[in-house]
């Protein structure tokens, strides 16, 4: 017998639960930036995960490489320990 689409889901959230490698992000966006997400994703024919996982890796290579952070700042920004900066943090 077929399997459902809800028996489908499970078993996916299922596996990836179980991937230690991979964590569930599920959050509210503005109009603006889901019509960008689209976009992109539109335009580099991916997925909305993949769009989003460049780009945060892409942010995070930049402020390591241009902050300068001391020592102290850099041992809370990679233990995240305490926040640094602004609210956003950009």
């Amino acid at each position: 017998m077929a399997k459902s689409s809800k028996e489908r889901q499970q078993e996916y959230r299922d596996r990836q639960l179980r991937n230690e490698t991979a964590k569930r992000l599920d959050l509210w966006i503005s109009s603006q930036a889901y019509s960008a997400l689209e976009r992109l994703t539109s335009h580099c024919k991916t997925t909305k995960r993949d769009v989003i996982e460049r780009l945060v890796i892409i942010l995070d290579t930049d402020v390591c490489a241009t902050s300068k952070l001391e020592e102290s700042q850099s041992d809370a920004y990679f233990n995240q320990r305490e926040l640094h900066g602004n609210e956003n943090g950009l």
